[in-house]
């Protein structure tokens, strides 16, 4: 007969290897602060005539597209809004009646 434990330790999780102090070397702490720095914001050059054109066709362009987009979800609405709204006002009642199964 055994005394004491007879099965392995568990091994910690790996959120607990998360929470613990580190020292770091300088090398790593560099790394670290190039994969995070952002860079200021350089001042641009303003826009040439042919950038701000090219821009304004863009522009006219995606909102033609979004037009044409509306246009088509309306026609969808309304054909299949019309179609039901012709339906109910032929039936003389809104609500049908409760199915019946016969047996036998």
């Amino acid at each position: 007969c055994a005394t004491g434990k007879d099965y392995a330790k568990r091994p910690p999780r790996f959120d607990a290897g998360l929470a613990t102090k580190r020292d770091h070397g300088s090398a790593e702490a560099r790394l670290i602060e190039e994969e995070t720095y952002i860079a200021p914001e350089r001042r641009l050059r303003p826009p040439t005539q042919e950038e701000e054109e090219e821009r304004e066709r863009a522009m006219r362009r995606r909102s033609l597209e979004e037009h044409e987009r509306q246009r088509k979800l309306k026609d969808i609405y309304d054909k299949y809004t019309k179609s039901s709204v012709e339906k109910g006002s032929g039936s003389s009642r809104d609500v049908e009646g409760p199915d019946t199964m016969r047996l036998g």
